[in-house]
């Protein structure tokens, strides 16, 4: 995240946001032009909301900020499945 505020400060953020009446929309998308990592949107989603890492995980990866971050993870998980399969299988 380099200059960025941490995930504990971007965690205390978000929970003031939320108090001032924000929803997870509105926190995704600020989580997004902050240029914050998919991986760390989940973490922060999932200790603000209280909810389990995969519904975090799709939580995030399912809200139109991060869809086209999210495909391109789910594609480059699948070539990578399939190389591990070619190797297995030589």
């Amino acid at each position: 995240m380099g200059d960025m505020a941490s995930l504990d400060d971007l965690c205390h953020i978000a929970r003031e946001k939320i108090e001032r009446g924000a929803d997870s929309c509105e926190i995704l998308y600020w989580l997004k032009q902050l240029d914050v990592s998919i991986i760390d949107a989940i973490k922060i989603v999932r200790k603000v909301f209280a909810i389990p890492l995969g519904e975090a995980k799709e939580v995030v990866s399912s809200h139109s900020a991060w869809s086209s971050t999210a495909e391109g993870a789910e594609t480059l998980h699948e070539i990578f499945i399939e190389a591990i399969d070619s190797f297995r299988n030589n």
